[in-house]
């Protein structure tokens, strides 16, 4: 079992074009403003969510690359003055328990659910900062740099939260802007 959920993002100011995949088209995301900053508790229930704009039909990118997904992943943005908010809801299906929520040491790989944000703070297509966490609420990040190279030694203060209910899982990423 290896990542099953992986939501691809990069971002160019606050307009953040979700990653394609082979010759898909690349759908583009408006991040909404939130009047007031976010406590996370991995549930996207404050009423600023529901402002946000929703990204959905992605593809997989394993098992099978370019394939539609088999479970439907929902991304929302939000910003303020300080953060960006990302938020996603991983849906499995009905009745299923099949939540793999491993818990580890930070900056770890495992065999869990993951939901994943690659965020292109440049816009140079050749680098920028990762952002996992997984259905057990584990963080890693990493710089990326030089189009394909990834230091997992970078250690960014950032925020996440987790909810796992009878549907999926739920999270909640909260980024600084600085």
């Amino acid at each position: 079992m290896a990542r099953r959920w992986t939501g691809l993002l990069a971002a160019s100011a606050l307009t953040l074009r979700l990653a394609a995949v082979q010759d898909y088209p690349l759908p583009s995301l408006r991040a909404a403003r939130a009047d007031h900053e976010l406590k996370l508790d991995g549930r996207l229930d404050d009423p600023a969510w529901a402002a946000a704009p929703v990204a959905g039909a992605f593809r997989e990118t394993w098992p099978d690359y370019g394939a539609k997904a088999q479970r439907p992943t929902e991304v929302k943005v939000l910003y303020d003055d300080r953060y960006l908010y990302i938020g996603a809801r991983m849906i499995h299906a009905p009745g299923s328990r099949d939540v793999v929520r491993r818990v580890h040491r930070r900056d770890q790989d495992s065999s869990s659910d993951w939901f994943t944000v690659y965020l292109d703070s440049l816009h140079d297509h050749r680098s920028g900062y990762g952002f996992w966490v997984n259905a057990g609420g584990v963080q890693r990040d990493a710089a990326l740099y030089n189009d394909t190279g990834t230091d997992f030694s970078w250690d960014g203060v950032w925020e996440s939260a987790v909810h796992v209910d009878a549907d999926g899982w739920t999270c909640e990423l909260k980024i600084p802007l600085s």
